[in-house]
C-alpha cells in the first residue's frame, strides 16, 4: 500500500536523514569519500540501512554539488530503484523531489531514464504510479522525451486510482515545461474532462494541468475555450472555483486574455451568492493586479 510506504519512509527520514550537513570549501576527495561510504549502505542486505543511505543522498548534492558525483549517485540510485522494493522506490522518489536543484548538473540523463522507465512496465500499479512520480520529478532535466510523454499519456487511461494520480502529477509536471507535450496532451485531456466516464474528483485534478497550457497561443485559447464552455454545464462551487482559478493562471501568461478574464471573474462576483465563489473570485482578481495587466475598463 503507497500510504503505507510513505509512513515507512518518514520513520526512515526521521532515523537517518541528520548526516552530511553542508559545509563550505570541501575537497573533492571528501565528496568521493562521501559517496562510498553512502555505496555500501546501498550495497548492503538490510533494508534499513539501504534506506538510510539512500534518504542522505540530498545532504550528499548539497554539499558536494560536483556533476560528476551527483551524475554516478543518480545512477546508482536509478539501479536502485529498478531492482528494488517498492520502499526503496519511493526513498528514491524522494531523492528527486529534494534535490531538483542539483539534478540538472548531472550528465548521464539518458542512463537514468533508460533504468527508471523500464519499471512502468511492472504488473505492479504502485511500482508504475512510482515510476511515473520519479519521471514527474526529473521533468526539468527531460522535459522533451517524447518516450516518457508517451508513457504518461498512456498511464491516463489507467483504471487504478494510485497510478492514476501519479499520471497526472507527471502530466502537470511536463505541461509546466514541455511546449510538445502540451499541445499533443491538450485534446487527450479536454476529452477526459468532458466525458462521462471520468469522474468528478478526477477532472478536478486534471482541470489545473489546462494552467500550464501557455507555450503555444492556439492551445492556450482553444483551453480557454473548452474550459468556458463546460461551465454551464457544471455550476458546482469546487469545478467553478478551480475553472476560474486555472483560467487566471493562464491568463497570468498569455495576458492577451486578461480583459476577458477579469470581466468574466466580475460577472460571477456580482452575480453569484455563494461566500466562497466570491473569495475564490477576489482572490483571482488580484493575481490579475498590477497596471500591465487589469485595464482602466475594469479598475
Amino acid at each position: 500500500d503507497l500510504y503505507c510506504l510513505i509512513h515507512f519512509y518518514k520513520r526512515a527520514m526521521s532515523m537517518y536523514g541528520e548526516g552530511l550537513a553542508p559545509g563550505p570549501g570541501e575537497s573533492e576527495q571528501g565528496a568521493n569519500a562521501a559517496l562510498t561510504e553512502l555505496e555500501k549502505g546501498l550495497r548492503s542486505t538490510k533494508l534499513g540501512e539501504q534506506a538510510e543511505a539512500i534518504v542522505r543522498f540530498p545532504r550528499l548534492f548539497g554539499k558536494y554539488p560536483f556533476p560528476i558525483l551527483i551524475n554516478s549517485g543518480m545512477i546508482k540510485l536509478a539501479e536502485v530503484f529498478r531492482q528494488g522494493p517498492n520502499f526503496l522506490k519511493m526513498c528514491v522518489l524522494r531523492v528527486c523531489q529534494e534535490s531538483e536543484r542539483q539534478l540538472d548538473k548531472g550528465t548521464g540523463v539518458d542512463e537514468l531514464v533508460r533504468r527508471v522507465i523500464t519499471v512502468i512496465n511492472s504488473n505492479d500499479p504502485v511500482a508504475r504510479a512510482l515510476t511515473l512520480r520519479v519521471l514527474g520529478a526529473l521533468a526539468a532535466i527531460i522535459p522533451e522525451r517524447a518516450a516518457v510523454h508517451h508513457k504518461v499519456r498512456s498511464s491516463l487511461d489507467s483504471q487504478d486510482t494510485v497510478e492514476l494520480e501519479a499520471a497526472m502529477y507527471a502530466a502537470r509536471r511536463f505541461a509546466a515545461r514541455s511546449k510538445t507535450f502540451s499541445v499533443d496532451m491538450c485534446p487527450k485531456l479536454l476529452e477526459m474532462i468532458s466525458g462521462q466516464t471520468t469522474s468528478l474528483p478526477v477532472k478536478l485534478r486534471l482541470i489545473p494541468i489546462f494552467q500550464h497550457m501557455h507555450h503555444d497561443a492556439a492551445t492556450a485559447a482553444q483551453v480557454r475555450s473548452a474550459c468556458l464552455s463546460m461551465l454551464p454545464d457544471y455550476p458546482g462551487q469546487s469545478f467553478l472555483l478551480v475553472t476560474l482559478h486555472t483560467l487566471t493562471s493562464l491568463a497570468t501568461h498569455t495576458l492577451v486574455e486578461v480583459p476577458d478574464q477579469v470581466a468574466l471573474l466580475l460577472d460571477h462576483l456580482t452575480s453569484d451568492p455563494r461566500q466562497a465563489v466570491r473569495l475564490g473570485v477576489l482572490g483571482d482578481l488580484l493575481l490579475l493586479a498590477g497596471p500591465d495587466k487589469i485595464g482602466r475598463a475594469h479598475v
